[in-house]
């Protein structure tokens, strides 16, 4: 897509750089006008860094999927107020649990693919009501 090292590298280091919600659509937008259609690979590696990005403003540091369980490492800065976070695993009927020390594990449904599983977890985790205190961006 891009055959200039170079300038990949310059465009990984932008994407890299994700801060807003609305970032990744401008520089998908971008990307199209200087090189033309994105290719799947190029959409896939958009949507990784910016689920990426999300993970960094909750303060989420790790999201493994393994068997049936999507496992998420929070960071000690995690910004989910911890009674909602407890309330959303009691009424999940076993579909989330905390694991202690630092774990959130969230059973996935058969999703078509790990992106889609993180994507469904950090939806629900994002609609949950967050607690003052540091902005976890720059720790994850």
């Amino acid at each position: 897509y891009m055959e200039d090292v170079n300038q990949r590298l310059v465009w990984y280091k932008r994407l890299a750089a994700l801060r807003e919600s609305g970032d990744r659509a401008l520089l998908a937008e971008e990307l199209q006008d200087r090189y033309g259609p994105i290719p799947p690979i190029v959409e896939s590696l958009l949507d990784v860094m910016e689920l990426r990005r999300r993970m960094k403003d909750l303060a989420i540091s790790e999201a493994r999927l393994r068997g049936d369980a999507l496992s998420l490492r929070l960071h000690a800065t995690f910004r989910i107020d911890p009674d909602a976070l407890i309330d959303l695993v009691k009424k999940s009927a076993g579909g989330w649990e905390i694991a202690p020390p630092d774990m959130l594990r969230h059973k996935v449904e058969g999703l078509a693919s790990p992106v889609a599983e993180l994507e469904t977890a950090l939806v629900r985790l994002e609609a949950l009501p967050r607690h003052a205190g540091p902005a976890g961006g720059d720790s994850a």
